[in-house]
C-alpha cells in the first residue's frame, strides 16, 4: 500500500509541477502567507535551529559561502527583521527602523570572519574532503549550544550589549569600547 500511495503521489506531483498556473498560484499563496505574518513571528522562526537546518548542514555539497551563511544565520535574521520593521513597524512610524546599515555591517563582518576563520583552520587537503564543512559546522553549532546552556545556567539570558547599555543609562559610568582594538589585533594576527 505504501508504494502505491507514493507512486500516485509522485504522479500527481508531476502533473501539478508541470502546470504553470498551479505553481504560480502556490507561490503567490506562500508569499501572501509570509507577508501576513508578524515580523516578530518570522524572526522567531528564523532563529530556530530546526530539522531543516540540521539536514542542510549535514550535506556534503556545501560551499564555504554557505558555511559562513549558516554560522552567521542569527545576524542574518536580525538584518531581515530590521528590513521587515522598516516596512511593517510594530507601533507605527515612531518605531520604524530608518536604516539597517549596522545590521548589514554586522552580517557582512560575521560572514567574512567565518570564511577567513575556516580557511585558516582547515588545511587545503582537508578542504578537499567532502565532509570537512559538515564536520566543521557540527563543531561550531555544538559549541554554540554549550555556550547557550552556560549562559542560561548563569542566568545570563539577556545580551551583554543590552546589559552594558542599561548600566550606562542608569549611571554616569561609561565603558571603553574595545572593539576597535580587537579588530586591529585580529587583522594583525590573521
Amino acid at each position: 500500500m505504501t508504494e502505491e500511495y507514493w507512486r500516485s503521489y509522485m504522479k500527481k506531483k508531476e502533473i501539478t509541477d508541470k502546470n504553470i498556473f498551479v505553481t504560480g498560484v502556490r507561490d503567490v499563496l506562500r508569499q501572501e502567507a509570509i507577508k501576513n505574518k508578524h515580523p516578530d513571528e518570522l524572526h522567531g522562526i528564523c532563529k530556530t535551529d530546526n530539522n531543516y537546518w540540521r539536514h542542510y548542514r549535514a550535506s556534503t555539497k556545501l560551499t564555504i559561502d554557505e558555511l559562513a551563511m549558516m554560522i552567521c544565520k542569527d545576524t542574518g535574521c536580525d538584518l531581515a527583521y530590521c528590513q521587515m520593521q522598516m516596512h511593517k513597524p510594530k507601533l507605527g512610524r515612531k518605531q520604524a527602523f530608518r536604516d539597517c546599515s549596522n545590521e548589514f555591517s554586522d552580517f557582512r563582518n560575521c560572514f567574512l570572519r567565518e570564511k577567513r576563520l575556516f580557511k585558516s583552520l582547515v588545511s587545503k587537503e582537508d578542504q578537499e574532503d567532502p565532509n570537512a564543512i559538515p564536520n566543521y559546522l557540527e563543531k561550531v553549532f555544538l559549541q554554540k549550544e554549550k555556550d547557550k546552556v552556560k549562559r542560561k545556567m548563569m542566568g545570563d539570558d539577556i545580551d551583554i550589549q543590552d546589559k552594558v547599555e542599561n548600566f550606562e543609562d542608569s549611571s554616569n559610568v561609561q565603558f571603553v569600547d574595545t572593539s576597535k582594538f580587537d579588530k586591529k589585533m585580529e587583522e594583525k594576527y590573521m
